[in-house]
């Protein structure tokens, strides 16, 4: 995040100048409006990006005005993103009216610069709804249901459910009022099983291990598991594992369980976030052989297998290992759907996929958007949701 860190300013910094530029220059306004509107534009810009050092950590240990503070300047930071992206639009139309119009006239120049105020009054005001509406859209996770068909899957668990949980990042602005909702939520679905994927916390077990009581009460009668993200080791993955084992909640630290009904079995794998160093760095080896603790032979690739692991990129980890290990379907997060359009496209970048269902080397990848958000609190086209995926026999 450091390395990128002059990358993000250079970008910050471009975009701030061209809002600048279209709200006052372009808009051709008087020296007198100039000199409120440039500095209103760059302090609320200031109280905006203010919100990005401020709000790093756990936001629910904060005081509640500084909590309100660093949330509002979240906000408006989104307001600016759709600002910047819609003066873009305002440009590109002045830019092709120009070039349609008589450019020596000045009537028509005195048309369009109307046209771009009444454009930038129109693109804030939008800028404005998107952003609301973005703010109530995350509050509430989806039920999305999805099923999975394959030959490997035991007649004996044709409709078994598994409820996928991911990316609840309590602590950055949800607490356990909200949380106690997710759980109900859930519950209500009732699940055979449960899987958290990651990125369960912003924070340390003092600061926000409170809020995490409601998991206790999550119920399904083939278990609750869980599997690190990234978020886990920022904020010490040797105290979340003591806190973990301390409230009775399985983690999958590379290690595996056998899933049995009916005489039947199936595979739950789970292995650490491929951020984790030691002696919490991702093995999938590792957790393949731990099947022998079981009584399963890890060779033994006719069984269905599923891997929980935080980001879907792990299903190509160390050149397809989890294909040749026998892994038939995969349930991640860590994406967020993008979490905030159109930042998708910066997820393809470094994920194979943003959300939904996809065949990566062989292997179905489930990638939830997550139920929760991070940073700001805002899904714009990236609704929070929870995966609730049925197993069936294909045949």
């Amino acid at each position: 995040m450091l390395r990128q860190l002059p990358v993000l300013l250079v970008i910050l910094s471009a975009m701030v100048i061209f809002v600048i530029w279209r709200v006052a220059f372009a808009n051709k306004l008087s020296r007198k409006q100039k000199a409120w509107v440039i500095p209103s534009t760059l302090l609320i810009i200031a109280y905006g990006l203010s919100s990005l050092p401020l709000g790093m950590g756990t936001l629910n240990s904060r005081s509640k005005e500084l909590y309100l503070f660093i949330i509002g300047g979240y906000l408006t930071l989104i307001m600016l993103l759709y600002l910047f992206l819609g003066l873009i639009v305002v440009m590109v139309i002045s830019v092709m009216w120009r070039m349609v119009t008589d450019t020596d006239s000045d009537d028509s120049a005195a048309q369009r610069v109307r046209f771009m105020r009444k454009a930038t009054i129109a693109i804030l005001a939008i800028a404005l709804g998107i952003t609301g509406w973005g703010y109530l859209q995350a509050r509430t996770p989806k039920l999305t249901h999805v099923d999975y068909y394959h030959k490997q899957v035991p007649s004996e668990f044709n409709g078994f459910t598994i409820a996928l949980i991911t990316d609840l990042h309590i602590g950055s602005g949800h607490g356990g009022e909200w949380l106690t909702q997710v759980v109900s939520q859930v519950n209500s679905a009732q699940p055979d099983l449960i899987v958290i994927a990651g990125d369960l916390v912003d924070g340390t077990p003092e600061s926000t291990g409170d809020d995490l009581e409601p998991l206790t009460k999550l119920s399904a009668p083939y278990g609750v598991y869980i599997t690190t993200g990234n978020h886990e080791f920022y904020s010490g993955a040797a105290a979340w594992a003591q806190f973990w084992a301390e409230h009775a909640i399985p983690v999958l630290d590379n290690e595996s369980v056998v899933i049995r009904r009916a005489g039947a079995s199936f595979d739950l794998v789970g292995i650490n976030d491929r951020t984790g160093s030691t002696p919490y760095q991702p093995d999938l080896s590792a957790a393949i052989n731990s099947l022998s603790t079981w009584g399963v032979l890890p060779a033994d690739t006719t069984r269905l297998r599923i891997l929980a692991a935080h980001q879907p990129v792990q299903a190509i980890a160390d050149d397809g290992l989890a294909e040749r290990l026998g892994v038939d379907l995969q349930l991640s997060g860590h994406t967020h759907g993008g979490q905030v359009w159109p930042l998708h496209l910066l997820v393809k970048l470094q994920q194979p996929v943003v959300s939904g269902v996809h065949e990566i080397s062989g292997i179905t990848v489930i990638t939830s958007r997550g139920a929760g958000t991070w940073g700001p609190p805002v899904r714009v086209l990236a609704d929070p949701e929870i995966v609730l995926v049925t197993l069936h026999n294909e045949s």
